[in-house]
Formats: structure tokens, sequence, C-alpha cells
């Protein structure tokens, strides 16, 4: 069932003319539910113009004017069904978000009972209009950004530096664009949106590509260094026995006491002492080799590991630089429009958070 029809009964009627200041839900013709603010337009000088009334969306949804009859009041009851009926839209998100910051005016005491509509003398209300259209995107984001059920997904603390650096440097440029020209980011396509969505999508999937292989490199390096920790203490097990045995075999000559030892006796201290020091240099010998194997291999491991990540920085700078390109392009098309003034034009008809609600500001 259609969210009006469910609203209204059969004989009642769901688009009565409203009044400056008041929370409405706009549709108009290939657009989805979008709610808004019917406030003064300065330019103007004025609310209504030829049927059509000032609407500003929430959400930076833009502003524009539109017909009484593709408006119903902003009420607690029809937020629920209206999200349920735009769920599949593109920009579902959008709208949830816009829909929050509605009715968190709503909640403070801003509307009254039920009809979405302000309170007190119209002249009040016409103030809070002026009020709400001259505000910028940021005091209006701010408040909403802490409390609202959505949220833009956090990139991984473990991002590489590069990509950091890539990334602010993305950001920066765009809020050097808002803050220079306000009117310039409310003027993207939905073709734009894509592109630049696109973009962000290409750095975080070659992030991702990057912290994997980042992380099999670590993970290879800390086996090959357990390994080499066990050799390491099987060959100081074996000198150990080695001398133990031959502290064994001394202690054995010397204790007898017939004749032929006696006579033997310091034969077999030399025989002794020749066997313990090839005893030592043979262990010697096999624990250098090893310590040296083990520093060699640690060496050559770690080398590798910083090969493999100069190549996979070289491998991102390089597959970003068409990106970062592509955004420049985007960016200087829209300066050929600083001078289109849509405000005399329908709304546009496309589904895009921007709503294609745009206004030259004077």
């Amino acid at each position: 069932m259609d969210v009006v029809s469910s609203l209204f009964g059969a004989g009642e009627e769901a688009n009565a003319a409203p009044e400056e200041g008041d929370l409405v839900w706009v549709r108009d013709s290939g657009s989805p539910w979008w709610p808004g603010r019917v406030t003064w337009n300065d330019a103007k000088q004025c609310v209504e113009r030829k049927g059509r009334y000032w609407v500003k969306f929430f959400n930076e949804g833009g502003e524009g004017w539109c017909k009484a009859s593709d408006m119903i009041p902003f009420r607690k009851a029809e937020i629920r069904s209206i999200l349920e009926e735009v769920k599949d839209d593109p920009d579902y998100e959008q709208i949830k978000k816009a829909s929050m910051e509605a009715y968190q005016e709503l909640k403070e005491g801003r509307e009254g009972s039920g009809a979405g509509r302000k309170s007190g003398p119209r002249s009040n209300r016409r103030a809070e209009g002026r009020e709400t259209k001259t505000m910028t995107a940021h005091p209006r984001k701010v408040p909403y950004e802490t409390t609202s059920p959505t949220s833009v997904q956090d990139l991984d603390d473990s991002l590489d530096t590069q990509v950091e650096e890539d990334l602010a440097t993305f950001a920066l440029d765009q809020d050097e664009d808002s803050e220079g020209s306000p009117s310039k980011t409310e003027r993207f396509t939905d073709q734009d949106e894509v592109r630049l969505m696109k973009v962000t999508q290409t750095m975080a999937r070659k992030k991702r590509e990057l912290e994997h292989q980042l992380s099999q490199i670590v993970e290879d390096l800390h086996s090959k260094l357990s390994k080499l920790e066990d050799r390491r203490g099987m060959l100081q097990k074996d000198g150990e026995i080695l001398s133990s045995q031959a502290e064994v075999l001394s202690r054995m000559l010397l204790e007898r006491g017939d004749v032929v030892i006696s006579n033997q006796k310091e034969a077999l201290q030399e025989r002794i002492q020749s066997l313990s020091e090839s005893i030592d240099l043979l262990i010697k010998d096999l624990y250098s080799e090893d310590l040296d194997r083990l520093a060699q291999d640690e060496w050559r491991a770690k080398e590798q590991a910083v090969q493999l990540t100069d190549n996979l920085r070289s491998e991102y700078r390089h597959s970003i630089a068409p990106l970062k390109k592509e955004y420049k392009e985007l960016r200087f098309r829209f300066q050929d429009f600083a001078d289109f003034d849509p405000s005399d034009a329908p709304p546009s008809k496309t589904g895009s958070s921007s709503r294609g609600y745009k206004v030259k500001h004077t």
C-alpha cells in the first residue's frame, strides 16, 4: 500500500498547503521520499511562488521549488513506513540519515503536535526558516553525526603510511572545494558521484591488498626465525651432551688405580686433553657455522621484505596516479557551470543524494 494512502483516508486531502517552517516529506517524479523544511527564499523574497514552495532538504540534500501535491507533513508515525518503502533505493542510507536529522528537530520541540508545523506566530516561523536557510553544511551536520544510527565505515588503523597521505590529500582537496565554492559540490551528478565512489573503493581495495601481502611477509619471517631458534637450541643441547660424556670418560680413567693405567696416566691425560680440545673445536665450528647461516638467512629475509615493501609502494603509487588525475579533471569540469542559476527551473528528476535542487548563493 502506498505511504500516502496509509496515512490519509479516501476522502481526506493529503497535500494541504504547507506554511513556512513546516517539516515535510517531498517526493517528485522519479525521486524517492526525502525530508525537508519549507523556508524563506531570500533571492525571491517569498516562500510560495507560482504554486511551488521553497524547500531546503536535510543531510545536504540541496534546496528547490516543490509542489504542494508532492508533499506530506513530516510526522514520527510515517518514518518507519517511508524508510521501508525506499529501502531498495541507492540513496537509502542518505535518506535515513536525513530522516534522523529531521526527527531530531521534531523531538527537540521545534514542531507542533503531530502535524509537522512550527509552533508560535508565523513571523517566528519565518525567522527560524531564514535561519535554517542560511546555515552552512557544518553546523547542520555536526550535532547529528555522533548520534546517527548509521556511520561511514572507518578505515583500518593499520593503513599504510603512503595510503594515509594520499587519502588525507584527497579529503583536503574536497574540503577546499567545499569552502571555496559552497554550491560546487551540490552540482555533482549521479555519474560523478559513482565515479568518485569507484575511486574510493579502488583505493580501499589497494590498501587491503597491500596489508594482506605485508601480513604474509611478516608471518613467513616469524616462521623462519622460529625454526632457526629451534635449530640453535638443538645444537646447544648436543654440545652439552658431548661435554658430559667427556667428563664421565675422564672420571672413569682417573678412578682406575691399576699399574697399567698409572704408567699410561700421562698419555691418557694428553689424549683426554686432545679429545676435549677436538670436542670444543667441533662444537665451536658447528655453532659458528650455524650462527653465520642464521645471520645470513635473517639478513636475506629482511632484505627481501624491504624490497617487496618498496615494490608494493611503487605499484600503489602508479595505480593511484590515474585516479588522482581523473578526480582533478572532474573537479575542473564543474568550474564551467559556476554562473548557472537553476533557481527558476523545476526540481531535477534524479535519485541522487544531491536531490538536484541547487541554488546560486548571492
